[in-house]
């Protein structure tokens, strides 16, 4: 089983820190590092990473865990949510990286 924390940084990306499988909705596993951070402000041309657009959208959003939490989300109740095929092929895709203190640096061609 794969194990890893989720961060979202306050108005960036989700930092995904640990050892993950990011498949795509048809089960293509992404190629990513030990430390990868994903797009949630829809702006990025590197989807499903982080390009630093949030910055220039001034894409805002600040999460904090409640105090008291109900039971936790899972898939099912994500609209839409599917398992992925296993026997989906894998094509290599470059994952976006990260500077030493979690600052995402933008990709170049």
């Amino acid at each position: 089983m794969n194990r890893a924390t989720i961060t979202p940084t306050d108005n960036g990306p989700y930092l995904i820190q640990g050892n993950v499988t990011l498949l795509d909705a048809d089960g293509n596993t992404y190629q990513a590092s030990e430390t990868i951070a994903l797009c949630r402000c829809g702006h990025s041309n590197t989807k499903p990473f982080c390009d630093g657009r949030h910055e220039k959208a001034n894409f805002a959003a600040v999460n904090r865990s409640p105090k008291h939490s109900s039971a936790p989300i899972t898939a099912n109740a994500v609209a839409g949510a599917s398992p992925p095929d296993p026997n989906a092929s894998q094509p290599p895709i470059p994952a976006g990286s990260l500077d030493s203190e979690h600052h995402h640096k933008p990709r170049t061609a």
